[in-house]
Formats: structure tokens, sequence, C-alpha cells
């Protein structure tokens, strides 16, 4: 039997006869990705400055951290983010006090049936109530997100990325993804980045702009990365070919249990 935890981390269960013969080892690697939250600073409260400083003020990775049940954290593998990528560090630290905006409803979005992101929203829920905040969830499916189904309605974006590649590049393709990005970014902001990609393209000796583009959307507050998270599974000496992809997923028609040798 397996217990999932957050759509990254397996973990066997042994039963009584199998735990006394079993030695527990770690095989865990660094997910290229984050979950983070996406500003909508089109038509969202994110368009307002006072807004865009409040939600940098208090959703940043460490101040949601302190929200969570310690007893989980180790579950789900996470660390926090101080940019989109492990080993980045773009996000603006906000020094002076942020006044709290008029009360009101803020919307938040994610894809229906993710593991993790609803207790992710409960512990961002906690945090605006304490500013007499009302957060108003809202799940959608996965189509509804490609198509951008209410997404002039919606102030914040919880969502993750993989990019399963440790290449400059391999940002391009999450950046186009669906227009998510450029749905909810000034237009301006975003031909930057656009810009930049051409240059790279008519210049076959630059380099990927990919810190330029993790810089941009982290410093002007579009993202907000939250976490990174560790990938893999907890093996034993019974279970064989438990080896993970780079989504922490398993075929789990190739694992076997090993015959015990009395």
């Amino acid at each position: 039997m397996l217990n999932h935890f957050a759509a990254c981390y397996l973990q066997p269960t042994l039963d009584d006869n199998l735990e006394s013969h079993a030695q527990i080892s770690s095989r865990l690697s660094m997910d290229q990705g984050c979950t983070f939250l996406l500003l909508n600073r089109l038509s969202g409260l994110a368009q307002h400055s006072e807004w865009l400083a409040y939600f940098q003020s208090r959703l940043y990775s460490l101040n949601v951290m302190r929200e969570m049940d310690l007893t989980k954290t180790g579950d789900f593998k996470l660390f926090n983010a101080y940019g989109l990528l492990p080993g980045w560090i773009h996000i603006q630290q906000l020094t002076e006090t942020v006044a709290i905006p008029n009360k009101r409803i803020v919307t938040l979005a994610y894809q229906h049936e993710h593991p993790i992101y609803p207790y992710i929203a409960s512990l961002i829920e906690n945090i605006l109530t304490k500013d007499g905040i009302r957060l108003k969830i809202i799940e959608l499916s996965y189509e509804d997100i490609i198509l951008g189904k209410q997404a002039e309605k919606i102030d914040i974006w919880l969502n993750g990325m993989s990019l399963g590649s440790n290449r400059d590049d391999a940002i391009l393709a999450w950046l186009h993804n669906f227009n998510h990005i450029q749905r909810v970014m000034p237009a301006d902001e975003f031909k930057q980045l656009q810009q930049a990609i051409s240059e790279w393209r008519a210049t076959p000796s630059m380099v990927f702009p990919s810190d330029f583009i993790g810089q941009t959307l982290s410093q002007t507050g579009q993202t907000i990365p939250l976490f990174h998270n560790w990938l893999g599974v907890n093996d034993n000496v019974q279970l064989q070919d438990m080896e993970s992809n780079l989504l922490g997923w398993f075929d789990f028609k190739s694992v076997w249990s090993k015959p015990q040798t009395s």
C-alpha cells in the first residue's frame, strides 16, 4: 500500500510482518520548479499599487510557512522559495510598513482536485483573515484554465510549474503556456520579456535570459514564489524498481516485492 503526499513524495507503508525486516532509505531530488502565486495586475486588485504592496508584504514564502502545521511540512517535502527556480534569489523584500487596503473580498483560484493547493489556500486565508480580509476560493477545471474563463475576475492564481530540465531555456515553454501570464501582466512589461527572447533568438552566442525573466516576474510582484519541493520515493528492501521520474511518479506496473529469504 502506498501513501501519496502532495503529488511529489511517495512512501510505502509496511505491515507488521515486514516492518522489522525493512531498511528505509531516501532517494530524493530537487524539483526544477515552484509553487507560486500569480497576481492579476491587469483587472485584479494587484493593478492598484497599495494592493500589490500588501500582497507582497503578507504572502511571501516564509510568512505562509509560518501558518503551516509543522507535522505536515515533512510529508509535503516543501522548502521556501526566493525565486521561481531553486537557487534564484529574486524576491523583493519590502522594508517599510505596508498599510492594509480597504477591507474587501480577495478572489483566489486554482486547479481543482489538486492534492496540496487547498491546504495552501487555507494558509493564505488565515493570513488575510487576520487583517479582516475575506478570501473567496474558486476551483477551476484544467479546461477552464486553458480557456481563461473568469480570468478577469480572479485576483490571485495559485499555480505551480515543473520544468523537468536544467536547461536555461526550459522556462520558455512555461512562460507562453496557455497565455496565462500574458493575461494578467501589463503589456509593456510582457513586451520587455518578449524582446529579450527575440534578441536571444537573433544572437546564436547569447545565453538565454532566464535570469532576467525570473527577476522581472518576481521583483515586479507579478509572481510571488512560495515553495520548491523534493521529488522521489522512500523505498525499502522489499519493494524494487521504485525509480521516480522528474514529476515524482514511478511506473506502478514495474514495482515488485522481493521475496523474503528465511
